[in-house]
C-alpha cells in the first residue's frame, strides 16, 4: 500500500515569510474580534450566522 498524497501547491513558501530584525516570526492579529451578542456589533438574529468547525491543527 502506497503512503497517501495531499497537494501542496496552495501553501505558503515559508521563505518568503516576513521575519522581524532578530529572526523572529510575528504573526499578525486575527481579525475575529467580535461577538454574536444582544447590543454588539452583531446583534443575534435567527438563521443569520452559521458555525464552520474545523478539526484541523
Amino acid at each position: 500500500m502506497s503512503a497517501p498524497t495531499r497537494d501542496v501547491t496552495g501553501q505558503t513558501d515559508i521563505s518568503k515569510m516576513q521575519l522581524e530584525p532578530d529572526g523572529s516570526f510575528k504573526r499578525a492579529p486575527s481579525a475575529f474580534r467580535n461577538q454574536v451578542e444582544k447590543g454588539g456589533k452583531f446583534p443575534p438574529e435567527k438563521d443569520r450566522y452559521h458555525l464552520y468547525v474545523s478539526y484541523a491543527c
